[in-house]
């Protein structure tokens, strides 16, 4: 039967307004697929109805401004992300707000970046970092990177130029197979020897202790570890908003696509209409197939038998089913996180530890707290 998800502010309502029109071939969502209007429309009436709302503009522009200000989306722990060939042209709208700013690169040169993000990218980019950051000094900047078997071996010197630049933040994505990677060769995507050999470079910066880092953070998608499970227990929840689960898709957390109002647990199946569990209505979200509430009972390996499963929530449930689907071609909800970095010790890397320290170059305080879910967008995750 439908059940509609009562309002309240601990359950989240991402609107996904998806106008861009970019080609990267990573993206979770098809280009151009979103209605701004309604977007707002809808991020209006969550609000309005009690939920937590977030706008998740794909493309920036001065009207996202205005709906960041209703909702009250927290920016300063939140991060709007822009396109570089967006951003001076939005440079007073960004100076305006101490929020984080999220920038994408995907490689530490020019070839490796382009390959996702398109020829003649790769110094608008740059050019793009740089006027954000010298107009904004007090702003925050997050690099989003997502790392696939082009690029994995730029790890250090992705986190050199971070550097260089005078970001804050650093956020390393795993390349997913869901929305438009579905149509990438085998090569792109990480298997087990490279995941460790990830780990490896990542543990490596952290250990050098170096200033002129930046904070650099695991995005979900790599799982996380006992010892974040136990701050989590401890009261160190996500900034956004409290949750039961370090993954909450489709228990606290759920998508509406901007065109055709259909709910989706995690905003990374949202490219895929088999992953639909419900629809937006006036009375809020209308949960009409039900396939996560229940999934912590029923969790395949490595997840059914982990000792922090109840925490963790399964891992991100986005990137155990896409992995799934990508092995065996098959839809299940209930697998395991195969790729979570738990199962690593011993084998390829030390599990990576939460560092407290703070880095040199940051105008403001930092918290130690897990960071937002961010896109793309999902939950990224302290070290």
């Amino acid at each position: 039967m439908p059940e509609l998800v009562p309002p309240s502010k601990d359950i989240l309502v991402l609107v996904l307004e998806n106008s861009c029109r970019l080609g990267c071939p990573h993206c979770f969502v098809d280009a151009g697929q979103g209605d701004f209007d309604q977007a707002r429309r809808v991020a209006f009436k969550a609000h309005d109805l009690g939920y937590k709302a977030y706008f998740y503009a794909t493309q920036i522009t001065k009207r996202c401004f205005e709906i960041y200000k209703y909702i009250g989306q927290d920016l300063d722990d939140g991060s709007i992300c822009v396109r570089a060939e967006f951003a001076e042209r939005q440079l007073d709208g960004l100076v305006s707000q101490s929020g984080r700013v999220g920038f994408s690169i995907h490689g530490a040169r020019k070839e490796t970046h382009e390959l996702i993000t398109g020829p003649g990218t790769w110094e608008r980019t740059l050019d793009g970092i740089r006027a954000v950051r010298n107009a904004n000094k007090f702003g925050k900047i997050n690099l989003w990177c997502t790392l696939h078997g082009k690029n994995y071996r730029e790890v250090t010197e992705i986190c050199e130029l971070a550097a260089d630049l005078g970001v804050h933040f650093l956020n390393f994505q795993k390349l997913s197979f869901l929305g438009r990677a579905r149509s990438l060769p085998s090569e792109w995507f990480l298997g087990r020897d490279e995941i460790g050999h990830i780990l490896r470079m990542i543990q490596t910066v952290y250990d050098a202790n170096d200033p002129r880092y930046p904070h650099i953070t695991l995005a979900p998608n790599w799982g996380i570890t006992e010892h974040q499970a136990a701050r989590f227990e401890e009261g160190k929840k996500l900034d956004y908003y409290p949750t039961k689960q370090y993954c909450p898709a489709g228990r606290q957390h759920f998508t509406v696509h901007s065109r055709t109002l259909a709910v989706y647990s995690c905003h990374h199946f949202a490219a895929d209409e088999r992953f639909i569990i419900g629809r937006w209505t006036d009375d809020g979200l209308l949960v009409e197939r039900d396939n996560f509430h229940e999934t912590l009972r029923s969790l395949e390996e490595p997840c059914g038998s982990c000792n922090i499963a109840e925490t963790c929530g399964g891992g991100c449930r986005a990137e155990a089913v896409g992995e799934h689907m990508r092995l065996t071609g098959e839809y299940n909800p209930y697998a395991g996180l195969t790729t979570c970095r738990r199962t690593y010790n011993g084998e390829h890397a030390p599990l990576l530890t939460i560092s407290t320290r703070r880095p040199a170059t940051l105008p403001l305080p930092v918290s130690d707290e897990p960071n937002e879910f961010k896109f793309p967008t999902s939950a990224p995750a302290r070290l």
